[in-house]
């Protein structure tokens, strides 16, 4: 697996790789959204997924919140079997999950109920 070479990489090398990485992931985006906006022969269907794909894939945080993200998966047993690239898009995946995908929220537990004189 590649946590040892993670662990192997300068924090400056490991920026870089993120910095790559959102940078690679924002160019495709962008580069849906212009094929979508100039496409005229595609169905609407498929504009539509087009277009909700590149919005998916989209960063949607600064690079250094998805290098502490992968440092966070790396720190699990989990997380260790990962590949780079796996470690980056499942970090990706955890921050850039939009509200409307991603699971509902859990309630909390209440807390026992105090007697009136506290």
């Amino acid at each position: 697996m590649d946590v040892a070479f993670w662990q192997a990489m300068a924090p400056r090398e490991r920026e870089t790789y993120v910095e790559i990485g959102v940078g690679i992931m924002s160019s495709l985006a962008e580069r849906l959204r212009e094929q979508a906006g100039s496409a005229r022969s595609m169905p609407r269907e498929d504009l539509t997924a087009l277009v909700r794909f590149a919005n998916l894939y989209t960063p949607r945080r600064a690079p250094a919140m998805y290098l502490k993200e992968m440092e966070t998966i790396y720190a699990t047993a989990e997380g260790q079997k990962l590949l780079l690239a796996e470690c980056f898009y499942k970090a990706f995946e955890r921050l850039n999950v939009p509200a409307a995908v991603a699971p509902a929220p859990q309630a909390s537990k209440t807390p026992a109920e105090k007697p009136a004189d506290q």
